[in-house]
Parts: structure tokens; sequence; C-alpha cells
């Protein structure tokens, strides 16, 4: 009998290994579950619990992301033809109503082409400001003890940053190899810190004097005591800002007192800029900038004059000056309209006021070439402030240590107007830049007096008098802002720098107020 082999149809398997056989295919009766138990497999137990790490703790931070602003597109709005007439779609009887009025109306425009009924009159953009007020007070506290003085201030191309120069004007000698700084505030920063300028350069030796940039913001020229003259570029990282400064053997050898930026047009019609530099050496010296790709940091002397003793008698016919002496140079304004040769007039510390160019100089009996072509009446004490109209070609601004103000035509000897606020010595003179009749002057007492020539009745009196301090403080400095008629920046001796916000009757142009300047040109009286 041949056994027959089972075949399972279906298998369970069980938790311990064993096989439990339900059925069997073709089987003929039930098999009995058979189990057994592995000899190496033993029951796995499993237990719960908790892990061991501590409990995560979460901090909730800000984002650096920065700051956003919706602003909206200056796209004109779409106007659809519902409701709007096309000009060949007149309503009627437009064109007879025109008609019978247009006679009336170009007569009425033919008559305001002759009419001053508005003259005079501006529209008025912002809020109407009827005195003078102290916008923002300015000082560095990393200079506080160091007795150094605003002796100057200036304003960017933009209009936008004060420029500030420190050194020592009472004790030149014993300040000559001190170092000083050159601070600037940036006046439309939100965050503006009076107390801390936005930038402090370090210079080996104490400013004198500092001028800015006509159209480059960055720039400005500063002179130093040691009689260098050299200029910054702001906008470079701390340490590097000088990128040229004058050969010590081509420069002044006294403190150099003024500084200015000089326009110059080539035959291509290009325009360069040179700067113009002036010291107590009696020395003028003009200077250029080099190339950018090639030079040494060194800056190009292009001309030098000197201004001597036998100079000064053109002014003062009773000085004693020896010909060959060196004439000591205190002031200096300049005129440059960028197609003519500049023009600029020097004052000595003896009070002479001498008329100059860079055009036509002639030779000195010591060789050197002098700048003078005329003389002036001169003041009584040491000139101290110069300013060129920048309105008029041939009218000049000038003040003294004896306490008055004048105004003189370049092709006359006498002043043409004399001023005389009361305020002691007079150091510095600025002519506004968008008021033909406005000037300033800054004064020894800590007080500055501001002028209105086209308001003038009669006897020529300050139209405002502000106090920049009141401790008497000498004010150095005085500068209009050049794009932002509102502004006037003043330095004093306790190195504060103030921006003032000039009155609407200060900045607003009146009718023919250059028409004043060229009736006050043309009183020249007798000479």
């Amino acid at each position: 009998m041949t056994a027959m082999p089972a075949v399972f149809a279906d298998q369970v398997v069980g938790e311990s290994g064993g096989v439990v056989v339900d059925a069997l295919q073709g089987g003929v009766g039930e098999v009995t579950a058979v189990e057994w138990h592995s000899s190496w497999e033993y029951n796995k137990q499993v237990t719960d619990g908790s892990s061991q790490t501590s409990d995560p703790r979460t901090v909730d931070v800000g984002t650096s992301q920065t700051e956003h602003e919706s602003v909206g597109v200056q796209t004109d709005p779409v106007v659809t033809n519902s409701g709007v007439w096309q000009h060949d779609e007149l309503p009627p009887g437009c064109a007879e109503a025109v008609k019978a009025v247009a006679d009336v109306m170009i007569a009425a425009l033919d008559a305001n082409i002759v009419s001053h009924a508005f003259d005079g009159y501006d529209v008025q953009w912002e809020s109407e400001l009827r005195q003078v007020s102290c916008e923002h007070t300015l000082h560095h506290e990393a200079l506080a003890g160091s007795d150094l003085q605003c002796v100057a201030v200036d304003w960017n191309a933009t209009g936008a940053v004060v420029v500030a120069a420190y050194g020592r004007v009472d004790d030149v000698e014993s300040w000559y190899a001190h170092k000083s700084t050159i601070c600037s505030w940036n006046i439309d920063r939100y965050f503006m810190a009076p107390t801390k300028a936005d930038s402090a350069i370090e210079m080996p030796s104490c400013v004198g004097s500092l001028s800015c940039h006509p159209e480059r913001p960055p720039l400005l020229v500063c002179g130093l005591y040691n009689g260098a003259v050299v200029v910054l570029d702001m906008s470079r990282t701390s340490g590097q800002e000088v990128i040229f400064r004058s050969a010590p053997e081509q420069g002044h050898t006294e403190p150099v007192m003024h500084v200015s930026w000089v326009a110059r047009t080539d035959a291509r019609r290009q325009t360069t800029y040179m700067v113009v530099s002036m010291a107590g050496d009696g020395k003028v010296l003009c200077w250029g900038l080099p190339k950018e790709h090639k030079h040494d940091g060194k800056l190009v002397l292009l001309s030098r004059y000197a201004v001597k003793g036998s100079d000064i008698r053109l002014s003062q016919k009773g000085s004693k000056a020896g010909s060959g002496t060196e004439a000591g140079l205190s002031a200096l304004g300049l005129y440059s309209d960028g197609l003519s040769e500049p023009k600029f007039v020097v004052g000595t510390e003896t009070g002479g006021l001498l008329q100059c160019t860079l055009a036509t100089a002639r030779p000195t009996d010591s060789g050197e070439t002098s700048p003078v072509l005329m003389g002036h009446t001169p003041h009584v004490g040491s000139v101290y402030g110069l300013s060129y109209s920048p309105f008029h070609r041939n009218l000049f601004l000038s003040c003294s240590s004896d306490g008055s103000a004048r105004i003189y035509n370049a092709l006359s000897r006498k002043p043409v107007m004399m001023a005389d606020p009361g305020l002691g010595y007079l150091l510095d003179a600025a002519w506004s830049r968008h008021r033909p009749s406005v000037f300033a002057v800054a004064s020894a007492s800590g007080k500055i007096a501001l002028y209105d020539l086209a308001a003038q009745r009669g006897s020529v009196t300050p139209a405002v008098t502000l106090v920049a301090n009141e401790n008497g403080a000498s004010v150095y400095g005085v500068a209009f802002n050049p794009k932002k008629s509102r502004y006037l920046a003043t330095g004093d001796a306790q190195g504060i720098v103030k921006v003032w916000a000039l009155s609407d009757e200060l900045i607003r142009q009146g009718h023919q107020e250059v028409e004043v300047l060229d009736a006050l040109a043309n009183d020249i009286g007798s000479e």
C-alpha cells in the first residue's frame, strides 16, 4: 500500500512558532491540531516608560527682517469716456457763450501782462515762518575739554550736510602742531544726534578754513595752520579720507586762512575745478587736482601769486610797508562764473582792500607775480570777512574789526554802502545765495546781524539780530545754505554749531531785487 502525501490547504502560525493544520486537501476526516515550541526563542516582554530627557525649552524672538513701506505708483487713474464730453461734442450754446465774452477775456489778459498787481507774490508751499528760530544746536562731545573753537562752517553741495572746522584763532603759535577735527552733521537724518557728529575726521594740525565742493557732495578742501592744503573725501572709510595734499616745499609758510573752489571752462566747454588758497604769508596759490589714474597724492601747483608791501600802498597810501615785504593777508572773497577768469579781493591785517585777478598778473620787484589791480578805501581795523555777491559780479561785502560792514563796487575805490550794527568786532560776512539783497555778518559779541537792502528805508539797520550764545563767545563762521533757502549755519568759539531757520521775509525774493543791487552799484559817488 502506497502512502499518499498530505496537502495542507491553509496554515496558521501560532504565537509560539507551532503550526496548526486546519484541513487536508483531499482528506476524508479531520486532523487534530498539532503544536510545538521553539527550543531557542523566548517570549519578549514590553514595558511602557517615559524618556529621561528634560522638557524642550522654547523662546520667541524677533526676526532681522528690514522695514517695508508701501508707496503709491505715479500712474494716472484710468478715465473712461462715460460722462466726459469730447472737444468735438460741445454742449449746446457753449460756443456762443465763449464768443460773447472773448473780447473781454482777451483785454483782461493783455492788461495782466503789464500789471504789477501780483509782483512779489509767492505761493506758500509750506507753513509760514514769521520769525527766525534756531532749529538745531550741534556739538561733538568727543571734543569736550579740548578748547577747540569752531572757526569755519559750510554746507555741502546737496544742502543736507553742515560741516564745521575746529581750530584756535586766539593762540595760533601754541596750536600750530596740535591736532584738530572736522565734523559733519546731516540735518535730513531722522535720527541725527546733536551731540555726536555723523563724521569726525582728525587732522594733523588745527584747521583754519574749509570749503565744500560746489558739485560733488563728499569732497571738501581745508587749510591747516601748518600751511598745508588738504582735499578730503568724506565718503571714504575712517582714516582714508585724505586724498590729496599740498607738497610741503610748495605750500604756505603760515596758517591758511582761506580756501575756495574755482570753476574753469576749457576749450571743449568742460567744467573743472581748482583750489585757491590764501595765507598770512602774503601768498595766493592755485592748485589743481591730479588725474585719478596717475597721482602720488599731491596737489598740482598751477600758479603762485604774492601780495607785497608795495601793493598795500594802492589801498593805504600812507603805508610804510617795504616794497619787498610780504603783506599780511587776513581774508579773501572770490567771484567766479565758470566762464571768465575769476577775480577776487583780499583784505590785510592793517585794513587794506586790494582788487585782484588771475587773468593778467604782473611781476613784482622780487620776481614773483602780483595779482593786484587796484586798491579800495581801507578799513580802520583788520579785515576778517569778504564775500562777493552771487547776483552781481561787481559788488562785494567786507567786514572788519573796526565794527563796520561795507559794500564796494569792484570798479570804484570808495564804498557804496556802510553799516554799523553796533556789535563790536565783525569776524565773518556772507551774502545770501537766494536773496540778492540779504547778507549776514558775525560778531565777536556772540551775535549775528542780518540785513535786507530791499526793505531799507533811509538808514541801513539790521533786519534781524540773532543771539548765538548768551556768554558773548565770538561767532567765527556764518554760511547760507546753497540749496535750501530756509537755513543759515553759524559756528562760535564754544565749539557750537547752530542751524537757523530763516523767516519768510528773509527768503522770499521780492520784485526787482537785482535792480536794487544795480542801483547800489551805480551809486559810486565822487572819486
